[in-house]
């Protein structure tokens, strides 16, 4: 007669036991202090802060600058700071898109004329031949408020470099390949507008004057304006 085979009393079942110890291993992992970053956060090199609301985002500071008004008086970004304003970069004698940025801008002027805190800057990027005489004049063609719309000129090298570096916006002689075979202007620049608010910190990028983003950078001008520039 065989002996019986003895199994111990207490014994607990094997897969009791495995799902015992997946559930503590589970609860460990889910109480413990998380401080994860999901993949589309912004980078704090690009973006400062975000909006708690749906003003436009932080994009990078404006450059800093200090060039003359076609008034003939000095004008740096720490004059506009307390203000929101609006920067293109235009030539008088451009065949091109300047007259429809200018115009876009005379736009932007009437349809803000009341906003007191609002400010459009227009930057040459040809200064020998835009002396402020010829800046003034092309000014007064728009109907350009002296107070609000500015008209400045500095150094050719400086306001490129203000305009490439600083809004990271294009502003360079055309090659003569782009001139006689492509027919471009002797001066590229960009036709973005750009929106800085009242603290220096660029807001918004523009292309113009294409209808949807002229719409929203009148949007976005109205909610700078109503959380009081910042």
């Amino acid at each position: 007669m065989n002996d019986p085979i003895m199994k111990p009393r207490h014994t607990i079942p094997w897969t009791a036991f495995v799902l015992g110890l997946v559930a503590v291993i589970a609860f460990a992992l889910y109480t413990r202090p998380r401080t994860t970053r999901t993949a589309t956060s912004p980078s704090p090199a690009i973006v400062a802060s975000a909006p708690s609301d749906d003003s436009p985002r932080h994009l990078f500071p404006a450059p800093e600058f200090t060039f003359t008004d076609r008034s003939g008086r000095a004008v740096a970004k720490q004059d506009l700071l307390g203000h929101v304003w609006v920067v293109d970069f235009i030539f008088t004698y451009c065949a091109g898109p300047c007259p429809v940025m200018t115009q876009a801008m005379a736009d932007l002027q009437a349809r803000f004329a009341d906003a007191s805190k609002l400010r459009f800057v227009s930057m040459t990027v040809d200064p020998e031949r835009d002396t402020l005489e010829v800046l003034s004049d092309y000014a007064d063609r728009y109907g350009a408020d002296k107070n609000r719309w500015l008209f400045l000129r500095g150094e050719e090298a400086a306001i490129r470099r203000v305009a490439s570096k600083g809004f990271f916006a294009e502003a360079r002689e055309s090659s003569k390949h782009e001139r006689e075979v492509k027919g471009m202007d002797e001066i590229l620049h960009s036709t973005h507008f750009f929106l800085v608010d009242a603290e220096g910190w660029v807001r918004g990028t523009y292309i113009g004057p294409d209808p949807e983003d002229m719409a929203r950078l009148v949007d976005d001008i109205k909610r700078l304006l109503a959380s009081g520039g910042s």
